[in-house]
């Protein structure tokens, strides 16, 4: 989710991240929990920013 939203793959990067969230969730059944703070975390982060993609990459692989 953070990553499309980064790229702006969704409504050309104009969506918001709570939008986002609520999509994904009435979509996909889920609950995403608290996602601002963890989009904070993410983009805060010093080592390796890009843990979860690389995880997903190497689970596909």
């Amino acid at each position: 989710m953070y990553t499309l939203h980064e790229t702006g793959r969704i409504n050309k990067g104009s969506s918001h991240i709570k939008d986002l969230a609520d999509l994904f969730q009435q979509v996909l059944n889920i609950d995403p929990g608290e996602n601002y703070p963890t989009y904070i975390d993410i983009r805060s982060q010093k080592n390796n920013q890009t843990k979860s993609l690389d995880r997903m990459k190497k689970n596909l692989i």
